[in-house]
């Protein structure tokens, strides 16, 4: 099964994107992208993810084999660099892709945080609307 069906199947079930979201331990928006198919590469926190969601022991690499996904472009470059004998600007390289990666999730979850108000505000300001018999 490709990662968009595998999400689409566990979102019907969840009941909604936010539920899985938070069962999964990711960003709506993460998970939004694995849906629409925007996703290119399956990072080793959202295998991991997965793998823990799915109560399986495995790791990053088969899982990712599961959906048929590459990993992160930038580690398949780090490990192209390994092989030269270069570790030093391995680990540099991973560590500033760890650190985009920790950005990343933190803007997607303020984004999450910021979607969730707004369509708290939109319901209230419906059922204000609504109790006073109000046509927009």
């Amino acid at each position: 099964m490709d990662l968009p069906s595998w999400t689409l199947q566990e979102v019907s079930k969840a009941g909604s994107l936010n539920k899985l979201a938070k069962a999964i331990g990711l960003s709506r928006q993460t998970l939004m992208d694995w849906r629409d198919a925007k996703a290119s590469f399956l990072t080793d926190k959202g295998a991991n993810a997965i793998a823990r969601y799915l109560g399986l022991n495995k790791p990053p690499e088969q899982i990712r084999e599961m959906f048929g996904m590459p990993a992160h472009p930038y580690l398949s470059i780090g490990e192209t660099t390994v092989d030269k004998g270069n570790d030093d600007s391995v680990a540099a390289l991973q560590g500033r892709v760890a650190k985009l990666e920790e950005d990343n999730q933190l803007f997607r979850e303020e984004i999450d945080d910021l979607r969730e108000l707004i369509d708290t505000l939109a319901n209230e300001l419906h059922e204000r609307i609504k109790s006073r018999k109000v046509k927009i």
